[in-house]
């Protein structure tokens, strides 16, 4: 190297009569070695290695210090020997910068075969799921044509459910409404016996209370055990009241008024008047399966399956389940023919 045969050649120049070079020039050419050493240091460690602060070789007054050739020879060895180590360190890094390239190829050619083997095993397990779904897929596509097929059968079987239901309750909806028309017949001739003599008071109609507060005076009454004067309250309510929201409650609260007194006759025929005459009432089964009770009350019991049977065979899907079920109970107990 450079460094190498500048010290040869100070060599050289000391045993052959090189000892002839001025002083000054020898001086120079070792700040230029210096100085080129330096720079290879800043290259090579960044810095961190520092040779060791040489003394001036000029006063301050610029005069030459004088240094005998023995001190600049070993000036020149401590600079050759820096200058080994450094290359040391150049190799020393250049085998560990190999030996990195030689893990990192492998470490490459590693992590290559693990994703080939990742990218297979992917592969396989999609081709499977792919499969897989494509199957029930399939066989979903199967049920769900089988379930098209079931339900148009079933379909077809609740029109012709339905046709005959329809056709059923037409043909006896006749027979049922002769049946209550008979036992209303005998319900008003009971009632007109019971009210012989009974005479209505005339009523103001600007002296009206509204008809809530008027439903509700007589209501409380009947709540009270003032079951008269509940009664007289709520055929004063019908007779005055004809357009309320309230009159079907009023009738119906008459009718059981009229059951506690077991007057049959009277709340029977309450019961009848909602049944045919208020379809939206919220207690119009009730009323029918209470004018058979009533009617069972009353001991007419032909008349009372006769009703009950109107309630279960004409109204079992309208009519609320407790109420199906009580007449059903009440037709087998009763015995009442089919």
């Amino acid at each position: 190297m450079k460094y190498t045969a500048l010290f040869l050649c100070a060599i050289i120049f000391w045993a052959g009569g090189g000892y002839a070079q001025t002083q000054p020039d020898i001086t120079q050419e070792m700040r230029r070695m210096r100085l080129d050493l330096n720079e290879l240091q800043k290259r090579v460690l960044g810095g961190q290695f520092t040779p060791q602060q040489q003394p001036p070789t000029t006063s301050p007054d610029g005069v030459a210090v004088e240094t005998t050739l023995s001190n600049l020879q070993t000036k020149v060895q401590a600079f050759d020997a820096m200058i080994r180590q450094l290359n040391g360190r150049f190799e020393e890094f250049d085998n560990k910068l190999q030996l990195l390239e030689r893990k990192l190829n492998g470490f490459n050619v590693v992590y290559d075969n693990k994703l080939q083997a990742l990218d297979v095993k992917l592969d396989a397990k999609t081709k499977g799921l792919e499969e897989k779904l494509t199957n029930q897929l399939n066989t979903m596509d199967s049920k769900l044509q089988n379930l098209d097929e079931n339900f148009a059968i079933l379909n077809e079987k609740y029109n012709e459910l339905l046709i005959a239901k329809e056709s059923k309750m037409s043909s006896a909806q006749p027979l049922a409404n002769g049946a209550l028309s008979n036992i209303n017949n005998k319900l008003k001739s009971t009632n007109t016996a019971s009210n012989l003599g009974e005479i209505k008071s005339p009523i103001n109609p600007k002296n009206l209370k509204p008809s809530k507060e008027a439903f509700d005076s007589a209501y409380n009454l009947l709540i009270d055990k003032k079951v008269e004067e509940s009664i007289a309250e709520f055929k004063k309510f019908i007779d005055n009241y004809a357009e309320a929201p309230e009159l079907p409650n009023a009738k119906y609260w008459l009718a059981r008024a009229y059951n506690t007194q077991k007057k049959y006759g009277e709340a029977g025929e309450q019961y009848m008047d909602i049944y045919q005459n208020y379809p939206k009432y919220a207690r119009r089964y009730q009323s029918l399966l209470e004018l058979g009770l009533t009617l069972k009350a009353a001991k007419e019991v032909k008349d009372a399956c006769e009703v009950l049977h109107i309630l279960t065979d004409n109204h079992e899907q309208e009519a609320e389940k407790p109420l199906i079920e009580r007449a059903k109970k009440e037709i087998t107990a009763m015995e009442c023919p089919k």
